[in-house]
């Protein structure tokens, strides 16, 4: 039986197996540890010593192993290490061994490629091959390069290459020579490459430029001196376009050719700088070309003609025909494009020479600011001032011998102007180059924008009243044939807004090409085209205009009918006659006032032009629904005649009639309903687009004369709260009662029109000023707040300051003696005296239409009080009658009474006093006519 330490000793071979022996130790000592504790508490102390003895022996016993095992261990490791030592020694003594063999046999090697490079060279130049010999040359320098060092025998061998290299330089630069004078192509390349192997780099590139330049310096002086003479050797004529072209060209393909060559057999350094030399003849060549374009076709005086008619000064007898300026035009951009292109490509060829390092700053500043690139920019200025001069001057030939042509519907004037601008936007935007294109962009957008504008808006001028009053007086007669000369200029109008959006769209497209790689200039571009658009809305609100006068003038013929309208009564019962002729009417005459149109308006105006007048109908008839009484059948009856109007009228257009009517056929099947819960379901489907609000609905119910106002509650609701939500806006002490019986109608009326106008931004609705003047005038009560409800929808933001500032107004005319609001009064009070006369003011008499002095009496002045007595202050128009309102100011009427008599007061004599324009004559300009003007007017 084995002795257990030695058991233990076999089991540690490693590390390992001690740390696992150590852990079962520790284990085992935790166990004991355990019953030491249980014995402890079991029996006592006597057992806690017999155990401790015993755990003292088996513990002492297993570290002893432990410890043997960890000696054992190291020593092994100590011997494993020395044995490693020993080994890396002699693998080491074995490197360095290798090293030196391998040493000795590189140089063994060099001197054999050395002696093979001479032995090479020395026989290449006995068999005269010069290329062989040029090899071994550059060979043997490379070996000696990589090799280093120097001894004996190589400095032997360098100085016996040295002598075969001079003789190898000599017979390449023979060879280069002879085939330079006999401008033999290939050998002339074959040759020049042997420089840089022979470490002769600027020598060769000495060569290269002496013979590119001389080829293309031959041809370029051939072509020169056939621009002097006017003809070719070959008879054939030569242009400077041409001459140019072939300069660059020649150049270029040069510089393409040579690069790679350069590259490779001189290095990118040399190569780079081989590039900018072959440059330097297009230097000398291009620019003596251009400069004798300038003198020539005389440039310099031209435009500084071009800029004497800009300061004024330059005549008829001086002016420059604009067709002669095109074919300049023309050879101009021909030969900035062609500069511009080739100084690119020798940019990216010198960009290829030296990758992968960059291109000097300074280099490219120098092929870009040489002689060449500055009379490319001198070129490049003539172009822009001849081309501004071209674009002007031919609109305004194209506007000056404008004239109709036969089918068309336009005249000649807009193709042509919008022709001569594309065309000369694509010159700029070809040249390349952002400031030559903002600038004639610039120039066409102001051409646009003031000359083309001026001369539509001179002809534009009464255009649209005239084409209405061509109108034929009934469908069988032919329209008056200068409709055709005014239909044109409207037609041209409102084409050109639609030209401008797409000769901006064309540019932009054609720049987005041009200026692909440079964001910076396209941008630029951009801006500039941006302000296209702002002259495109311009020309759209030109033609939104003359539209909409052309709209007024034709309405003119068929107020009478919707004054018929206005006066048909729809409080029918069901023995009462329906009167539903002026529907029939109104077809027939919108027929007759616009079917003549469509032959001669285009078709957009066409249509623009009657939506336009559709929309004054519906606005018409919506505002005269308003002040109607209705019964059930009276609703039908609209209904009725609404849906013959849309059936009648889309006859004559392609607008939608269903989509403008809506609204009023909308109305109309609300007051037919038999009850006002029956409005309510119509409200509530969701299968119908209402365009009507509850608060809608509710009104016009209230025109029902069979309705109560509290039938249905939930209308009532709803503006009772609309009411109340009003109150912030319009406060007690804003919506204060006013005694309506008390203001002069006649001088707010004025101020309504006026005012309505400005927040309508200058656009004067009729039907609205009248629906205004109906809702206010000869009421008993108002409520600011329900005017604003019935005004939200025609002026919308604006609605609260009409509504205050109108109820300012009522509150202090009715607060006024003479009815007239005091700010009138003041306005008028406070105005500077026409001549500086003296003035005499007698604002309360003569605001009541009274003189001072009653002792005087004349016939007139008892007239004017008899008629001011009686006076009931009918309307001055009524909306029905569809009259405008405004009263067009005469200046002799201004002044009339200006010079008045006044009765001295002690009666002995009367004495004509000069006054400043009276109060009358100042309510006058305000549009307030009092009542002695009216009758004077009536007699």
């Amino acid at each position: 039986m084995s002795h257990p330490r030695a058991t233990v000793t076999a089991q540690i071979e490693t590390l390992a197996d001690v740390d696992r022996l150590l852990r079962e130790t520790v284990a085992t000592e935790q166990k004991i540890d355990e019953e030491l504790e249980e014995l402890l508490v079991s029996q006592g102390k006597d057992v806690l010593e017999s155990v401790t003895t015993r755990l003292q022996q088996v513990t002492a016993d297993r570290l002893s192993k432990a410890l043997e095992g960890v000696h054992e261990l190291s020593r092994t490791t100590r011997e494993t290490a020395d044995m490693a030592d020993a080994v890396s020694f002699k693998i080491r003594n074995v490197d360095m061994k290798q090293s030196r063999v391998r040493e000795a046999l590189r140089r063994i090697d060099g001197i054999q490629d050395r002696v093979r490079a001479i032995d090479g060279c020395k026989k290449a130049i006995d068999a005269d091959d010069v290329g062989v010999a040029v090899g071994c040359v550059s060979q043997f320098w490379d070996i000696v390069e990589e090799s280093g060092g120097e001894d004996e025998e190589m400095e032997k061998q360098r100085e016996m290459m040295k002598r075969y290299a001079k003789i190898c330089e000599e017979r390449v630069r023979e060879k280069t020579r002879e085939a330079m004078e006999g401008k033999n192509h290939d050998m002339f390349t074959t040759y020049v490459q042997m420089f840089g192997p022979l470490r002769l780099q600027k020598e060769g590139l000495k060569y290269l430029e002496e013979y590119i330049g001389g080829l293309v310096g031959a041809r370029a002086q051939q072509e020169y001196d056939a621009l002097v003479d006017g003809f070719s050797l070959t008879g054939a004529k030569v242009t400077y376009v041409d001459a140019l072209s072939n300069v660059l060209k020649d150049v270029a393909q040069s510089i393409d050719e040579y690069v790679e060559v350069m590259r490779d057999a001189f290095g990118p350094e040399y190569a780079l700088e081989g590039v900018h030399a072959l440059h330097k003849e297009a230097d000398v060549r291009g620019t003596r070309v251009l400069k004798r374009f300038i003198e020539e076709k005389g440039l310099v005086k031209m435009c500084s003609q071009i800029n004497n008619r800009i300061d004024g000064s330059m005549t008829q007898d001086t002016l420059i025909d604009a067709r002669k300026v095109e074919p300049l035009l023309m050879d101009l951009l021909v030969m900035c494009t062609r500069g511009e292109e080739y100084i690119q490509f020798v940019l990216q060829c010198m960009a290829d020479a030296a990758a992968p390092n960059d291109v000097s700053p300074s280099l490219e500043t120098s092929v870009r600011g040489g002689d060449f690139g500055s009379s490319l920019r001198e070129i490049l200025s003539y172009y822009i001032s001849l081309e501004e001069y071209y674009v002007e001057e031919s609109v305004s030939k194209a506007i000056e011998i404008d004239e109709a042509v036969h089918g068309s519907l336009t005249s000649s004037m807009v193709d042509d102007s919008f022709y001569i601008l594309l065309s000369s936007g694509k010159r700029a935007l070809s040249t390349g180059r952002a400031p030559s294109a903002v600038a004639i962009l610039n120039q066409i957008n102001t051409v646009i924008s003031s000359l083309y504008r001026s001369s539509l808006v001179k002809k534009l001028q009464g255009c649209p009243s005239k084409l209405a009053s061509c109108a034929p007086s009934s469908q069988q007669e032919k329209y008056n044939p200068n409709a055709d000369k005014y239909a044109i200029i409207m037609n041209d109008v409102d084409l050109s807004a639609s030209y401008i959006d797409k000769l901006r769209a064309q540019l932009d497209d054609i720049a987005g090409r041009v200026f692909a790689s440079s964001s910076n200039d396209y941008e630029r571009v951009r801006l500039v085209l941006a302000d296209l658009s702002k002259t495109s809305a311009d020309m759209k609100k030109l033609a939104e205009q003359a539209t909409e006068q052309l709209s007024t003038s034709i309405m003119s013929k068929l107020r009478p009918i919707l004054d018929a309208f206005v006066a048909n009564s729809y409080e029918l019962s069901d023995d009462e006659a329906v009167n539903d002729g002026w529907s029939v009417s109104l077809i027939q005459a919108f027929e007759q006032a616009f079917t003549w149109l469509q032959n001669i308006l285009s078709p957009e105006l066409y249509d623009k032009v009657v939506e336009s007048s559709v929309d004054k109908i519906v606005s018409r008839m919506e505002a005269s629904v308003a002040q109607k009484q209705f019964s059930q059948l009276g609703g039908l009856q609209l209904e009725k005649d609404v849906r013959s109007l849309i059936i009648g009228l889309s006859e004559s257009t392609t607008v939608s009639m269903r989509d403008k009517f809506s609204r009023l056929q909308q109305i109309a099947t609300v007051l037919g309903v038999e009850t006002a819960a029956e409005a309510t379901d119509l409200i509530g489907d969701s299968n119908i687009a209402w365009k009507l609000t509850s608060l809608d609905v509710r009104q016009m119910l209230n025109l029902r004369i069979d309705f109560s106002q509290k039938q249905d509650s939930r209308f009532s609701n709803k503006e009772e709260r609309q009411l109340k939500s009003l109150n912030k806006e319009f406060p007690l002490e804003v919506r204060k009662k006013v005694d309506l019986s008390k203001v002069q109608w006649e001088s707010i009326k004025p101020w309504i029109a006026k005012r309505t106008t400005e927040l309508l931004g200058g656009l004067e609705d009729d039907i609205l000023i009248n629906f205004i003047i109906d809702m206010v005038e000869n009421k008993k009560t108002l409520d600011p707040r329900r005017i604003y409800i019935s005004l939200t929808g025609f002026l919308e933001q604006n609605t609260g300051v009409f509504v205050k500032e109108l109820w300012t107004l009522l509150i202090d005319a009715s607060s006024s003696e003479t009815g007239v609001p005091k700010a009138f009064v003041q306005e008028v009070k406070h105005e500077p005296p026409e001549d500086g006369g003296y003035r005499e003011r007698d604002i309360e008499y003569r605001g009541r239409g009274r003189r001072r002095d009653d002792g005087y009496d004349d016939g007139r002045s008892r007239r004017r009080r008899r008629d001011s007595q009686s006076r009931s202050y009918d309307r001055y128009d009524d909306h029905r009658s569809g009259r405008r309102y405004r009263e067009s100011y005469d200046d002799d009427e201004y002044r009339y009474r200006r010079y008045s008599r006044r009765r001295s007061r002690s009666g002995s004599r009367r004495r004509r006093r000069r006054r400043s324009p009276s109060v009358e004559a100042k309510m006058k300009q305000a549009g307030i006519k009092t009542e002695h003007v009216k009758k004077e007017e009536e007699l």
